[in-house]
């Protein structure tokens, strides 16, 4: 681990897909992020347990990995 990920925590971003209403796909409005989780068990499981939900509206879960600074820490270059 660098300098540059101390202090920071790995945390898990459930994501949302809708289908585009209009035909015109827009991924300002077609993909939101659902929540936030600190395990990777409790990301998979709720992404299965959204995605059965969804399957007849089309709409699509999935998880990807990032991470959380605590406050007074920047994210950016600076940091």
């Amino acid at each position: 681990m660098t300098d540059k990920f101390v202090g920071q925590e790995p945390v898990y971003a459930i994501c949302r897909y809708d289908p585009p209403y209009d035909g015109t796909p827009n991924p300002q409005r077609d993909v939101t992020v659902k929540e936030i989780v600190r395990d990777l068990d409790t990301a998979k499981a709720e992404v299965t347990r959204l995605n059965a939900l969804a399957q007849d509206r089309g709409a699509h879960y999935w998880w990807l990995s990032t991470r959380l600074y605590p406050p007074g820490l920047s994210a950016g270059p600076e940091g």
